[in-house]
């Protein structure tokens, strides 16, 4: 061998290995920290969302009105504020929350008859002569290649 490099000696074993038949953990899985640290911090987002606030506001006219609402109330109301501003992100935000998350469907199929009821004329052109036009290029079947004899 190299010097400075050594093998195993016989009668080595390899690390912790377990003997055949013994089971690595008899107790069971036990919940990682992470799991309980991501649990406390969303039972800290609630209880600070559901915090009330006072805050002291003036109206159009210039009057000062007392408002009590929580956390979470001013959260959602500035969400608006940003919607009502043309911020896309926010109107997604409230249209997934009170109308339902758009789903998409893909799939490999060629439209069906009722698909096809949408499509624009030029794209419904387009279609037939995808699925009219030969091998050798020609659109309908009246042409005739002319290097053909």
């Amino acid at each position: 061998m190299p010097k400075g490099k050594q093998g195993f000696q016989p009668g080595h074993k390899f690390g912790n290995r377990f003997d055949v038949g013994e089971v690595n953990n008899p107790e069971g899985a036990r919940a990682h920290k992470s799991h309980k640290a991501k649990k406390k911090i969303a039972e800290e987002l609630k209880k600070i969302g559901e915090e009330l606030i006072i805050e002291k506001i003036q109206d159009g006219n210039g009057n000062d009105i007392i408002v009590t609402q929580t956390n979470f109330e001013k959260l959602m109301r500035n969400i608006y504020k940003f919607a009502q501003r043309g911020e896309s992100w926010a109107a997604n935000f409230i249209a997934e929350r009170t109308e339902g998350k758009i789903t998409q469907q893909f799939g490999l199929e060629p439209p069906g008859e009722d698909e096809t009821k949408n499509l624009l004329d030029e794209q419904k052109l387009a279609i037939l002569n995808h699925l009219l036009k030969d091998p050798d290029g020609v659109t309908d079947g009246t042409e005739q290649d002319s290097t053909k004899g």
